[in-house]
């Protein structure tokens, strides 16, 4: 076993070109695909993998501490959905890029399942007008 094993291409290129390669994060390496290789987080557990039987149009809100993997939850099932994933940075978080999304979403994924749209840091949001709008929009809307 190498310490190099499982280094993605990028981060080999990137060696390649720098002399040097650092090995994947350990985060990285082991962070839970599917929501069944989550640990701990049973009852969200339960719900998603119920939703998962029989999905339907929804909002979701993860909300917690930093680190407890809110974001790597919502990717997970996003995956799980083959869903298309629309992501806004909190930096990015303005009503022009949430329009941009609503406008995205108004299409039919490419797969013919969902749009998972991920805010991540909605405590660091610099556009709260845009995280209204884009609650509105969740709430009774009904597309986005």
């Amino acid at each position: 076993m190498s310490l190099f094993d499982g280094v993605t291409a990028s981060a080999a290129r990137k060696a390649e070109q720098d002399g040097f390669a650092f090995p994947q994060a350990l985060a990285e390496k082991y962070q839970p695909a599917t929501i069944d290789e989550f640990v701990g987080l049973d009852k969200p557990k339960r719900i998603f993998t119920k939703f998962l039987q029989a999905p339907y149009k929804s909002a979701w809100l993860f909300v917690g501490p930093p680190g407890t993997g809110k974001t790597t939850f919502a990717i997970a099932l996003a995956k799980q959905l083959n869903a298309e994933v629309k992501h806004i940075p909190s930096q990015e978080c303005n009503i022009q890029n949430v329009n941009d999304v609503i406008r995205a979403c108004w299409y039919v994924p490419r797969a013919n399942t969902f749009h998972v749209v991920l805010v991540d840091e909605q405590i660091g949001w610099h556009g709260i007008p845009a995280a209204n709008h884009l609650h509105l929009h969740l709430q009774f809307d009904g597309r986005a």
